[in-house]
């Protein structure tokens, strides 16, 4: 089959990228997962002012936000793929930052601190 009949699936692999953590695996490899046969794939992000930090005095006068994120992977190649991470967002609002952590099945794969360029979103 040809390349272009791949789904494709959104990843970032690298420690510093230009765009949002949102829906986007951030250990995966970019091709190595790959189908085209059938596949689940369901991403989202809960995004807050209040939802850990800005409880804290010290933090609670600043701009950013922050995020929870959850994305779900599943081909006849790969079962179960997740991934789970916290993010600060709109950090003097140009950036982001992020940590995530990788499963397959309920087995820990990876972990990763990771950083965003990607201003308002």
């Amino acid at each position: 089959m040809h390349f272009s009949q791949f789904k494709h699936f959104n990843t970032s692999k690298i420690p510093v990228a230009f765009k949002s953590f949102a829906h986007t695996f951030q250990m995966m490899n970019d091709y190595e997962f790959s189908t085209n046969s059938s596949y689940l794939n369901v991403g989202t992000e809960f995004r807050s002012e209040y939802l850990l930090l800005r409880y804290l005095s010290v933090f609670n006068k600043r701009t950013w936000t922050e995020s929870i994120h959850l994305n779900y992977l599943t081909t006849p190649y790969l079962n179960s793929y997740w991934e789970a991470g916290y993010s600060l967002n709109s950090l003097f609002f140009v950036g982001n930052v992020g940590v995530f952590t990788g499963f397959k099945g309920s087995k820990f794969e990876s972990v990763a601190v990771k950083i965003s360029i990607s201003g308002f979103e």
